[in-house]
Formats: C-alpha cells, structure tokens, sequence
C-alpha cells in the first residue's frame, strides 16, 4: 500500500494545471486520475484496460513510468503474473530512480507465476536493508525450496543465521531443504526450534508436523506415541506458508492451531505423559495465547 501511495503521489506531476506543454505531453488529466483511484480502490481489472488505453493514446507522456507502474500492480493482482514480470524488467532498467521497487515487483510477479528460479535470482538483487528486504528474503528462501534447489537454499540460510537468528519461517525453510539435503540432525533442530518460536500458526503448526517425518534409517527421531499423537490431531497442517501469505495472521487460523494443540495436550497426556513434547505443547500453546492477548486463558 505504501508503494502504491508514494507512486499516485508521483503521478501528480508539479505544474500540470499552471503550465502549457505540448499536445500529448502528459496523459488526459481525467482520465489518468480516474485509473489512480481505480488502483487505490482495488478496481484492477478496470485500472488495467483504462492504462493500457492511456499508454497506446499518450506514447510520449511524462507520467509513463508511472502509469506503467500502476499498471504492473494491477497485472499482478488479476493474475496476469508473466506480464506484469516483463514490465517490471523493462522499468528497473529504464526508471532507475525506484529501481529496487521495480526489481522486488518483478521477483514477486514470477514467485506468483511459479518461475521459482528466476524469482530467485531477481529476488536476491533486492536490498537486504530497504523498505523490501525482509519479504525479499523471505519469498527468495521459499523460491528455492519450490525450485528444489535444496544444497543452495541450505548453503543460503546456514550464512544467514551465521550473521543474525534466522525467524521462524525462514527456520522452517531451512529445516526442510536440510531434510532434503539428508541432514536429519539438523533439520530435526531447525524444526524443533522453530516450532518453539513460531507466533504464527501457519509456521508453528507444520513446523510441528515436520518432526514426524524425520527417521534415520527406519527409526523415527521422535518417539512413536508422540509421533503418532501428532499425527492423529487434525487442525496442524495450516498450509503452507509459502503459498499462503498472511495465513499465519488469521484469528481463525490462530484459533484452529490452539484447538488442535488443546487436542494434541490431551492426547500426549494420555499416551506420552513423561514425554518431552507435551511440555512443548503447553508452552507453545500459552505462548500463542499470550500473543493473542489472552492473557487469562493463558495463566490457566
């Protein structure tokens, strides 16, 4: 949203009422404004006809990069991912000034049309430090897992924990290109500890889930009564985070995590009460009440 505010600001060019330019200087005033509050509405496929109509009529308009802009924006929420890739590309070389946006728009246009290679190498060009770094990195860590270029991915993230605490989800990454890579231990670590830190279902509950799948040979790493108590809760598998962007931030996604952990708790009690995941599941499940505010059921 902040993207889309700085560049209809921009789009407002200083002096456009004042001056006199030349015919088919700037787009028809009207109409341009009108695909600016069609973009801010949410009216997309509406935006896109009206712009791609302003950009055939006004080939030399000043506000060109900015409509084009807007216009990938719209692509990409109709679902026009590849088109909205290519134009992203030919703005980060032709409109240097906001060539870091243009670049992160382009990596997510090819994420959502699944050219998850591609993504990744765009993505990577991202800065670490600007206002797309973090959702740069994480959409990067997820591309390559779907690309299943599992070795790179491992070698990526083992450098990126070495400089700062990977998150949750990047942690949950990280445990599955392990898993892939044979190196069980430390997936079974990387997904133990995620899984403890994880606020947001979406990354605790298939973290978790996770843990079941590791064995070394035919030996599960988990004890079979949790393994199985795990396995029998539904209400765990929330999806994937990668392709379900905010998921983790639903109430009702909160809601049904901490039904199936109160499942989960129950079950271990009964089965595996001497066992070191029912400690986890209480706590973990406090914990996501507490970042839920709910403080009481929390203390309970």
């Amino acid at each position: 949203m902040k993207a889309i505010l700085l560049m209809l600001a921009l789009a407002q060019v200083p002096g456009v009422e004042d001056a006199a330019p030349e015919q088919g200087a700037y787009f028809a005033k009207g109409p341009f404004r009108a695909a600016q509050r069609l973009v801010a509405q949410g009216a997309h496929r509406q935006a896109v006809t009206l712009l791609q109509r302003l950009l055939r009529e006004y080939p030399d308009a000043r506000e060109r990069p900015q409509a084009r802009y807007l216009l990938g924006l719209s692509l990409i929420r109709v679902g026009e991912y590849g088109e909205a890739a290519q134009l992203f590309d030919q703005l980060a070389t032709s409109y240097p000034v906001l060539r870091d946006e243009h670049l992160f728009q382009r990596g997510r246009a090819l994420y959502l049309w699944q050219s998850y290679l591609d993504a990744a190498r765009v993505l990577a060009q991202v800065d670490p430090e600007g206002p797309h770094g973090v959702e740069a990195r994480r959409l990067r860590a997820w591309a390559l897992l779907y690309a299943t270029d599992f070795d790179r991915l491992a070698r990526w993230l083992a450098e990126e924990d070495a400089q700062a605490n990977l998150p949750p989800e990047l942690r949950l990454v990280w445990a599955r290109a392990r898993h892939r890579t044979g190196d069980v231990l430390g997936a079974y670590r990387a997904f133990r500890q995620a899984w403890q830190e994880a606020e947001e279902p979406a990354v605790a509950g298939p973290a978790l889930l996770g843990l079941t799948e590791l064995e070394i040979g035919d030996k599960p790493l988990l004890p079979e009564a949790e393994r199985a108590a795990v396995r029998a809760t539904r209400g765990l598998d929330l999806g994937d985070p990668g392709q379900s962007a905010g998921a983790g931030r639903d109430p009702q996604a909160r809601e049904q995590l901490l039904t199936a952990l109160t499942k989960l708790e129950d079950r271990l009690a009964r089965v595996a009460p001497r066992g070191r995941l029912l400690a986890e599941v209480a706590f973990t499940r406090g914990r996501l009440l507490v970042a839920a505010r709910r403080f009481r059921a929390a203390a309970e």
